[in-house]
């Protein structure tokens, strides 16, 4: 079996089980800490699915790369806020979002694991050690916490202070990282040059977008409570 072809099936299972879920109410029957195990496993799968888009944007057609370094910037926060104000906008989507445990909106942040890659990347001599930083090291550590916080067995108060400085550190870093962007890319385009094709190019163009809309989502969230 050819890997598109593999890809292609494991993307109809993760529709379908998304689909059967809601259908046949395996939602309503799950734990909390099963409720968020499944929104971790969808959003690995949505990720999956939908980057196709930003490889078609950034990767394919050199979007990206087309970009001054302020745009670049300026692109990453109108798609943060995008996805952010597509989940306020869609009444499906809020109410789903608002029902779900504060754990559940936790965890999928361990996909910034990923910038465990960039390091990878950086021992390569493909990224500068200034990006990693903020990019690789710091998007690690968030993640890595991320784990912890959705998973210990604390209080709900508890939960909520913490997740509330959890938040902020992960959008003062998701910040950083992309004021380093823009300032290496205005030393020099070569610099990131690796950003401008796949995988790289999801970084900016999809996973930083949506852990800054999340990371908004989990600080509003743990802020009512």
């Amino acid at each position: 079996m050819s890997a598109a072809i593999l890809v292609r099936l494991l993307l109809w299972l993760w529709l379908g089980g998304a689909l059967a879920a809601g259908h046949h109410g395996t939602w309503a029957q799950l734990p909390p800490l099963g409720q968020g195990a499944l929104v971790l496993a969808l959003a690995l799968g949505a990720f999956s699915l939908a980057h196709r888009l930003p490889a078609l944007a950034a990767g394919h057609y050199g979007v990206w790369a087309q970009l001054p370094p302020l745009g670049q910037g300026a692109l990453v926060l109108t798609l943060a806020l995008g996805a952010f104000s597509l989940v306020q906008r869609l009444p499906v989507l809020a109410t789903w979002v608002d029902e779900l445990d504060l754990r559940a909106l936790i965890l999928p942040h361990a996909c910034r694991l990923a910038g465990t890659y960039l390091v990878a990347r950086h021992l390569d001599g493909d990224l500068p050690r200034a990006f990693i930083l903020a990019a690789g090291i710091g998007e690690a550590v968030v993640a890595a916490v991320a784990l912890p916080l959705a998973l210990a067995p604390l209080t709900d108060a508890a939960r909520a202070r913490a997740a509330r400085i959890w938040a902020v550190a992960g959008l003062l870093n998701l910040l950083l990282v992309l004021a380093t962007l823009v300032r290496l890319n205005l030393q020099g385009p070569l610099l990131l040059r690796e950003l401008q094709g796949l995988p790289l190019s999801l970084f900016p163009t999809f996973l930083y977008p949506l852990a800054l809309a999340g990371s908004v989502l989990v600080l509003r969230r743990a802020a009512a409570r």
